[in-house]
């Protein structure tokens, strides 16, 4: 699913360019959003007209059951 980066929440995922990234707290007055690369760790600013593929991003607990690092709710599916 596509999103524009300026709507997407904290914490989000989203792949752009082969790399998935997390969007964080962090923005400019002009609207650009940081977010981290999580294959690498650098941080990238995106403007906020950039489209991106929102995408979920799991691991495993103690007890190997897969878990979200973001849930999404049922509702919030589109």
């Amino acid at each position: 699913m596509s999103n524009l980066i300026e709507e997407l929440e904290n914490g989000d995922c989203f792949e752009s360019g082969g790399s998935i990234f997390v969007i964080t707290c962090d923005f400019k007055s002009s609207g650009s959003r940081l977010a981290i690369n999580l294959n690498n760790g650098n941080a990238k600013w995106f403007l906020p007209a950039e489209i991106v593929d929102k995408t979920s991003v799991f691991y495993f607990n103690k007890e190997n059951h897969l878990i979200a690092i973001k849930e999404v709710k049922k509702d919030d599916i589109s």
